[in-house]
């Protein structure tokens, strides 16, 4: 009987033991649970603002390159329009001072401006006082001289 009730004695403090380290392996659970799920909602929003922070310094940085190309792009324009308003005078002074002996010496002069400003104008108009010429220059580069029937376009 001394050993049952050594059994007994025996089994009853184990049970409690066991239950209290049940309910210790339960509340560790729980706290590992919620502190690992915080840290991974953390380590989420980290990674949210690192993928903001790259998104809005790369479109700064665009916004910085397209600046400066249109800087360039209008520099580049000035030039070109102050070029353009060099050689149309030149090309006037030729007009008015009749140095031009031919009609071929003008269409020389109009393909020249075509050539050295293409895209920039579609047609030149110029009036011979007996008639009006317009020279033009087609998508395909073809260079076309022809008489107009009516007078100056409006502008």
């Amino acid at each position: 009987m001394a050993n049952s009730l050594y059994q007994l004695v025996f089994d009853s403090s184990f049970s409690y033991g066991l239950m209290g380290k049940r309910f210790v392996i339960r509340s560790s659970f729980w706290l590992i649970t919620i502190i690992g799920s915080l840290l991974v909602l953390l380590v989420i929003a980290l990674g949210i603002s690192f993928f903001n922070a790259i998104y809005y310094a790369q479109v700064e940085s665009r916004k910085e390159f397209l600046i400066s190309q249109t800087t360039l792009a209008a520099r580049g324009l000035e030039v070109d329009l102050s070029r353009f308003k060099e050689d149309s005078k030149t090309l006037l002074v030729q007009l008015e001072g009749a140095n031009l002996k031919t009609k071929d010496d003008l269409t020389v002069a109009a393909r020249r401006t075509f050539t050295s400003f293409p895209g920039m104008i579609d047609s030149i108009w110029v009036d011979m006082r007996d008639s009006i010429l317009v020279f033009t220059m087609t998508d395909r580069n073809d260079f076309i001289s022809k008489k107009s029937k009516r007078g100056f376009p409006k502008a």
